[in-house]
């Protein structure tokens, strides 16, 4: 298994899957000198190797504030699939977890408040995503969980302004591959599997 987290375009690899070409990991010491030196920009991609997905994971997330958030892959009756985009980026509504939510309560919750549709059922659980910003001083990893859903409405999508969002639009499954190069890098791979 492979958790792949992404920082812009650079990509940082747990895997648990050995080859000569990987790092090995032998104690946190060494894995922080290699986040430090990922953040730094002196790898755009790096593999990490342990045995255990699990405990690498766990001992990677110390370095980091973690937040979880959760989000859709929102599909109309007509098959199309609904995008928002924020300046130049096209995105998929999600947002933070609240306190006492589940992931896919949060999602239908983020999905509803940043386009306005609700009759939101969520039909199944996708790969999860990460990556890597920084606030301040402060460096985060976020975890987003993914639903496929549908929406059954017949109302349209409206942007939440004051989260950014300038327009929000269904795209036939034909037009994605078009969108590719405007998503945020750690999105590619999940559109490209649900629209394959």
């Amino acid at each position: 298994m492979t958790i792949d987290i992404y920082a812009g375009t650079k990509v940082f690899h747990l895997t648990d899957e050995p080859s000569e070409y990987h790092i090995q990991y032998t104690d946190r010491k060494h894995l922080k000198e290699i986040v430090d030196k990922f953040l730094e920009g002196f790898y755009t991609e790096v593999y990490v190797y342990h045995e255990s997905i699990n405990e690498l994971f766990k001992n990677f997330k110390i370095f980091f504030t973690f937040i979880e958030s959760a989000g859709g892959i929102v599909f109309n009756k007509y098959g199309q699939i609904l995008f928002l985009r924020k300046s130049q980026i096209w995105d998929l509504p999600k947002g933070k977890i609240e306190v006492g939510e589940t992931p896919q309560e949060a999602a239908i919750r983020e999905v509803k408040e940043e386009t306005g549709l609700d009759n939101l059922t969520i039909v199944n659980t996708l790969p999860s995503s990460y990556h890597i910003f920084r606030r301040g001083l402060k460096n985060y990893l976020k975890k987003i969980y993914w639903f496929k859903m549908v929406y059954s409405g017949i109302g349209q999508p409206r942007p939440l302004r004051t989260e950014g969002i300038v327009e929000t639009r269904w795209f036939d499954r034909d037009q994605v591959p078009f969108l590719l190069d405007k998503l945020h890098p750690n999105l590619i791979n999940l559109v490209k599997s649900v629209i394959s």
